[in-house]
């Protein structure tokens, strides 16, 4: 595979419906949006690696993160559990989505991962100054596989 075109062969279509569990009306209706093929056809270059939120700084936070803690998400999207803390804080999860998304459309497009500028997100628990509990702090890499 290369990262100029969809994997060798193209996509198994009937594969995916049915790992995504859609009837063949709904794969007819995903498919009619082209940002939605362009994604599947290009899924293969996210295979090559593995997106790491490293946490940074932290304090006051009830889940208990550590500075070094990694938790760690395919590019497709998903932690990856049994590489991650057993405990995950949730008020971490939106700033950590959209970081790995800006990974994705990266990898997705055919360029590399990096430079990602803007690599370093918070949780949004504002922190006990600010009237919260804690805060935790992350910077966020790619690896390959």
């Amino acid at each position: 595979m290369t990262d100029e075109g969809p994997a060798q062969g193209g996509v198994d279509w009937e594969a995916f419906r049915q790992s995504m569990g859609y009837t063949p009306e709904e794969l007819e209706t995903f498919r009619s949006h082209p940002n939605n093929a362009y994604v599947v056809e290009n899924a293969h270059r996210l295979d090559r690696w593995v997106i790491v939120a490293e946490v940074i700084d932290s304090h006051g936070c009830a889940a208990g993160h550590k500075v070094g803690d990694r938790l760690y998400f395919s590019p497709h999207g998903v932690l990856e559990a049994d590489k991650s803390p057993s405990r995950i804080c949730v008020q971490a999860i939106p700033a950590l989505a959209s970081a790995v998304a800006v990974f994705q459309e990266r990898i997705i497009a055919g360029l590399p991962p990096d430079p990602y500028l803007f690599r370093h997100v918070g949780c949004v628990d504002v922190g006990v100054a600010c009237g919260g509990w804690g805060h935790i702090a992350f910077k966020l890499y790619a690896l390959p596989r």
